[in-house]
């Protein structure tokens, strides 16, 4: 066995330590994904009835609550949004 520049010897445990990482990092990537879809799932559902607010109030004859409360619904997607992008970088 030879070794090259300070590398130390290939042993017997690398085959088992390479799918042991790599278990690790499908169970970190599926756990993020899973996280990820269910913020995206509850940020519609709280759009959807934003919106769904501002229609019974625009029904019911209030059309300034409901312009409000639609801008107030999109101003905070859009918020979300720009808060997300930020925390990427």
């Amino acid at each position: 066995m030879r070794l090259f520049l300070g590398q130390p010897p290939v042993s017997s445990t690398g085959p088992i330590e390479r799918e042991h990482r790599h278990a690790t990092e499908t169970t970190i990537i599926r756990a993020e994904t899973t996280r990820d879809l269910r913020g995206q799932m509850l940020a519609a559902t709280v759009a959807l009835s934003g919106f769904g607010v501002a229609a019974l109030a625009l029904s019911l004859g209030h059309p300034a609550v409901a312009a409000l409360i639609t801008a107030m619904d999109i101003g905070g997607m859009v918020a979300a949004f720009i808060y997300g992008r930020r925390q990427e970088n």
